[in-house]
């Protein structure tokens, strides 16, 4: 696949019908079923006004049957400096558009098993207005989720000129102050948890509740091993019994043909054993209180949970949410 891919050729801003309708015939003949992502390796934002992003999709008419993939199509965004988390909808048009207009999942009668068919659809997105990113230098990686398929994760540097990227300042004690309230408001839905053991290799390991009753206190409990994001360390030394870092998580849930599912964003204070020298990867672990956190967003049904931290996602988890 990523061979495909790059016959399109380094310049994505170049990208067209007429050199996409080719390659989509060729993704007809490749042995893969899913979604892939490529993106520039940097974006100069006092140059260009977009951030494009290449997604093939690949996938038989049944399971386009199953999942509509214009309703079921989320990207999310993270800025891997800051830790913020942001996601939209992918195929959200620039003009006004009723999204009710849209077929929905399991429509009618599904495709015959005797002539299966294959649908391949190459695309072009433009992340910074599908998902509201700040237009300045920063770090932000990206991942495509339709219902229960994930893409590949892609990172993108955005420049100002030609100054390289640079790391951005630490927290000051006020700007920490501020989060450190933001915490507070959630009444301890979201704890640090005691404890070194963890993962080998970075990425998030959860542990989710199959259901649960809506307002109750669900907890989801996470384990993460990554980079802290180096403008969430808070500069100098921390007064005694304040945290020293802070990592935003969040967490999306979904619910099957649901445009512009919500994303529920939360921060860890983290002690000083979470920040180490020369940005090695720290282990984090963590107890959030779904039911909580997600208020009244969280409605009855079943749902698909992702946990977003950094460049990593974990998911899907099928939830079911009773009355």
């Amino acid at each position: 696949m990523d061979a495909l891919l790059a016959k399109a050729g380094n310049d994505l801003y170049a990208l067209d019908d007429d050199v996409l309708a080719p390659l989509e015939l060729q993704l007809l003949d490749v042995d893969f079923q899913g979604l892939r992502l490529r993106a520039p390796d940097r974006v100069d934002v006092s140059a260009r006004e977009v951030l494009p992003l290449l997604q093939a999709r690949r996938a038989t008419g049944l399971r386009d049957w199953e999942v509509e993939p214009r309703r079921n199509a989320i990207l999310v965004a993270v800025d891997l400096e800051r830790g913020g988390v942001l996601h939209g909808w992918a195929f959200r048009p620039r003009k006004r558009y009723n999204p009710n207009s849209l077929d929905r999942s399991m429509q009618g009668q599904p495709p015959s098993e005797d002539n299966p068919s294959v649908h391949a659809r190459l695309s072009i997105l433009d992340a910074r207005r599908l998902t509201g990113l700040p237009w300045q230098a920063g770090r932000y990686a990206f991942t495509f989720i339709s219902w229960d398929w994930v893409s590949n994760t892609v990172t993108v540097d955005l420049t100002e000129g030609a100054a390289p990227p640079r790391e951005p300042e630490p927290l000051s004690m006020e700007e920490s102050g501020r989060v450190l309230e933001d915490w507070r408001a959630l009444e301890g839905s979201v704890s640090p948890v005691p404890g070194e053991a963890g993962p080998r290799a970075d990425g998030i390991s959860l542990t989710v509740p199959e259901r649960f009753r809506k307002g109750t206190g669900a907890v989801i409990q996470g384990t993460l091993r990554m980079r802290i994001p180096p403008g969430m360390v808070v500069g100098g030394v921390a007064a005694e019994g304040r945290p020293a870092a802070f990592l935003p998580v969040g967490v999306l849930l979904l619910r099957k043909d649901e445009i512009g599912p919500p994303m529920i964003t939360a921060t860890v204070p983290l002690p000083a054993s979470s920040v180490r020298a020369g940005g090695e990867a720290a282990v984090v672990r963590f107890s959030l209180e779904l039911g909580k956190v997600a208020g009244d967003v969280l409605l009855p049904g079943e749902h698909l949970l992702y946990l977003v931290a950094g460049p990593f996602i974990d998911g899907p988890h099928r939830v079911e949410v009773l009355e």
